[in-house]
């Protein structure tokens, strides 16, 4: 991997310094789940938790696919 390509992407440590990333990693070790269902674990609206999941996936640390009824799983 190149200098330039490393420098762009996310600092791992960044990305989980803030609690609710952890919270999200914490709760997806045991199944994939909901977009949804994290955000009521959470206690977060559904934008919040979108956002710090886009954060987590831009960084590797996590995957999202679209679920039979349409919403976002995330594993």
């Amino acid at each position: 991997m190149s200098r330039r390509a490393y420098l762009g992407m996310p600092n791992v440590f960044e990305v989980v310094a803030e609690p609710s990333r952890r919270r999200i990693l914490d709760l997806l070790q045991t199944a994939p789940r909901a977009v949804n269902d994290l955000a009521e674990a959470l206690g977060l609206a559904q934008p919040a938790v979108s956002k710090h999941l886009k954060v987590l996936r831009e960084a590797g640390l996590v995957e999202t696919t679209r679920g039979r009824g349409g919403g976002t799983v995330v594993t």
